[in-house]
């Protein structure tokens, strides 16, 4: 009876190890869809776009009474995406007084 040779099968299994490593880090580290949407609003009123609190209130729900200092609003994210959350990501915004509409957003970590 002949013995497999170890070192064909990790020189073989080498490559898969290592796709399959790149493949778990690219979705590991990818934010949510939600994070990614936020980041679009906020790309959006940096531009100087009007975002209506309508969309955004239609895509992340109804805002919470969170106390952020400076911001009108709180929409809540998720997790801040690390191994052990322990915290928060929010979409904060600033309304203009008159109009309503969106003059500000971030997304931050509590």
């Amino acid at each position: 009876m002949s013995r497999p040779r170890t070192r064909t099968i990790v020189i073989t299994l080498a490559p898969l190890l290592i796709v399959a490593s790149l493949v778990a880090i690219y979705f590991l580290t990818r934010p949510p869809a939600l994070v990614r949407a936020a980041e679009s609003i906020v790309r959006q009123a940096e531009r100087g776009r009007a975002v209506e609190v309508a969309e955004i209130e239609q895509r992340f729900g109804t805002s919470y009474e969170r106390d952020f200092a400076g911001w009108d609003r709180a929409y809540h994210l998720g997790d801040d995406g690390s191994f052990f959350a322990i915290d928060s990501r929010w979409l904060v915004i600033r309304l203009n007084p008159q109009t309503g509409r969106v003059i500000d957003a971030a997304v931050i970590v509590d």
